[in-house]
């Protein structure tokens, strides 16, 4: 039994990051106005459906602490996969990494030519108002549309503080 659950979690892990490659191309290909980071949050939750649904197609092979480990170590997986792919997309860090590996940055001058910081600031806005964290009233005047991030912030910081880290 602990095998067939270990292979299953392999399988649904893989699954995960194929499915979420697929969607990410089929969104890519349909132009939809959803950025990537909503996109990947509303197919994590959709992805425990079928999750839960094999609980009922075995049945009498699984019980539920069978079940609840499962979904509780695929769903570890998908929140370091979440934020393993929120780094990719927003590092600058990892830009710059890259840029001096393909040899576009070779001094300090060069970050700037190649790390536009006002084009970023702008995919940043763009990126919370496809999330709809933020809307823009008036000219250029931005207000918060959720307290959802805001909230998530409020407790990093708090971590931070106790943690000594600022």
């Amino acid at each position: 039994m602990l095998v067939s659950i270990v292979i299953f979690i392999l399988i649904a892990s893989a699954s995960f990051v194929i499915g979420h490659a697929l969607l990410i191309r089929g969104i890519s290909l349909l132009k939809l106005d959803l950025s990537n980071q909503k996109m990947l949050m509303i197919y994590s939750v959709l992805f425990n459906i079928p999750l839960v649904l094999v609980y009922f197609v075995m049945g009498s092979d699984l019980n539920l602490n069978n079940v609840i480990y499962i979904l509780i170590v695929i769903n570890s997986f998908i929140y370091f996969y979440f934020h393993f792919f929120n780094m990719s997309e927003t590092a600058r860090r990892i830009k710059i990494l890259v840029g001096i590996y393909k040899n576009k940055i070779k001094t300090v001058s060069d970050i700037s030519k190649h790390y536009n910081y006002d084009e970023t600031l702008d995919v940043r806005l763009e990126r919370l108002k496809q999330l709809s964290q933020i809307q823009m009233v008036q000219n250029s005047k931005y207000v918060l549309k959720s307290k959802f991030f805001y909230n998530i912030s409020k407790v990093i910081m708090l971590f931070r503080r106790l943690f000594c880290f600022e």
